[in-house]
């Protein structure tokens, strides 16, 4: 993971997920919902596929076969260079957002738990891949709370169509919500990756890319998402509750969602 070189990849890959089928005995939940995403021209969803994973130690007879697991593209510097075309820039900073122990990765809170990836800890936001230092990345984050929460109606329209492909992130929201996907940013606070295109502390483009769907199409620890109005999805997401404020932007989701 760390060397980021030739040597280590096979085939021009560095590294890829295995991942279970939690509550799913069909084995075809997420793989659905990331095909769905890129039907619907949503470039920022990773591929997957079905796989045979068997385990081969030097000394034993025969390799010991583990089962059918789900084989995801990860998001990291090659996720990132692949769509550098759609991204516009491959230079930039991708965040890991989660709910933790410290609280929601909601962008509400500036001073929330932030720090680099170091596969040993979990953080609210965690820094997986930058060009640059981690306090400039963090003070970009930092920024970008700080104006969701603060500007006014007007401001914020004009701001977040500077800094944000609006009809993609609506887009994509509108095929998470029809997935039924309650453990997410506008609900939870949960399970999505940040990247911002550029260094530059003011002047980027941000994305909010879909990640980790066993929690979809019916599965819930806490209601059952069919019956959720998805114009009122979660009260926890500040940029979507904000976005939703707009007629304009309102549109875009409702007919994408239909």
């Amino acid at each position: 993971k760390f060397e980021k070189d030739n040597s280590h990849e096979i085939q021009g890959i560095r590294k890829f997920n295995l991942k279970w089928f939690k509550d799913d005995p069909c084995y075809v939940r997420e793989l659905f919902c990331y095909d769905l995403f890129r039907r619907a021209g949503i470039w920022t969803a990773a591929f997957d596929v079905h796989c045979r994973v068997w385990v081969h130690v030097e000394g034993d007879s025969k390799p010991a076969y583990y089962g059918v697991y789900e084989m995801i593209e990860p998001y990291d510097d090659k996720f990132i260079n692949k769509r550098k075309q759609w991204f516009g820039s491959a230079d930039g900073n991708l965040w890991k957002c989660s709910y933790d122990s410290h609280g929601p990765a909601d962008l509400s809170n500036p001073d929330a738990n932030m720090a680099e990836d170091n596969d040993r800890d979990d953080f609210t936001y965690e820094l997986k891949e930058s060009e640059g230092s981690f306090e400039e990345a963090k003070a970009q984050l930092q920024d970008f709370i700080l104006k969701l929460k603060g500007k006014s109606d007007e401001s914020f329209y004009k701001w977040i169509k500077e800094v944000c492909d609006v009809e993609l992130l609506l887009k994509t929201y509108a095929v998470n919500v029809a997935l039924g996907m309650w453990d997410d940013l506008w609900n939870n606070g949960n399970n999505y990756y940040l990247y911002f295109n550029s260094l530059d502390k003011l002047n980027y483009k941000i994305f909010i890319i879909p990640y980790d769907y066993d929690n979809s199409l019916g599965t819930s620890n806490t209601y059952d998402p069919a019956t959720k109005d998805p114009y009122n999805w979660g009260d926890r997401g500040i940029l979507m509750e904000r976005l939703m404020k707009f007629d304009e932007f309102k549109k875009i989701y409702k007919d994408e969602l239909k």
